[in-house]
């Protein structure tokens, strides 16, 4: 499944970013110490969610395909009172997304799969807020689409 596939690469390279007290899933994801799905390590600093959305095709009976994804984060505020770790948590990130958008070469790289051959990305733009009660977090949203052309395996 090229949505699990992708996923999969974006939870792995921001995984090796290696960030202290962040739980990492996918929505795509068994859940990885065998926790309920979607539920939250209660020691972690932040939560990082990660989703693939469903492909859509460019035309009819093409293999270019745009997989949308979504990133959505959330500091715990009694982690960041001030806001610090919100900015520590999302610069390694958006460093990232950025690294991938200004290199196709870094694109193909991460997300080439058996069943999916990259060819560019885009930085959607997100949203940025806090929740209160009952989880009292600071959040960050971000989409980006990937663009590509679907193999057969």
């Amino acid at each position: 499944m090229i949505e699990k596939e992708i996923e999969q690469a974006v939870l792995e390279a921001f995984s090796s970013l290696a960030m202290d007290g962040l739980d990492i899933d996918g929505i795509w994801q068994k859940s990885p110490d065998g926790r309920a799905k979607g539920s939250e390590d209660p020691n972690a600093r932040a939560i990082l969610r990660v989703a693939a959305a469903p492909r859509s095709f460019d035309a009819f009976s093409s293999p270019k395909v745009n997989v949308p994804v979504s990133i959505a984060l959330s500091v715990r505020m009694e982690t960041a009172p001030d806001g610090e770790a919100l900015s520590a948590y999302t610069q390694p990130l958006f460093d990232l997304l950025q690294e991938w958008q200004l290199s196709v070469d870094s694109v193909k790289n991460e997300f080439t799969t058996m069943h999916f051959s990259p060819f560019g990305i885009r930085v959607d733009g997100g949203d940025i807020g806090f929740s209160g009660e009952p989880r009292n977090c600071w959040t960050i949203t971000q989409k980006f689409t990937l663009r590509g052309v679907v193999r057969k395996g």
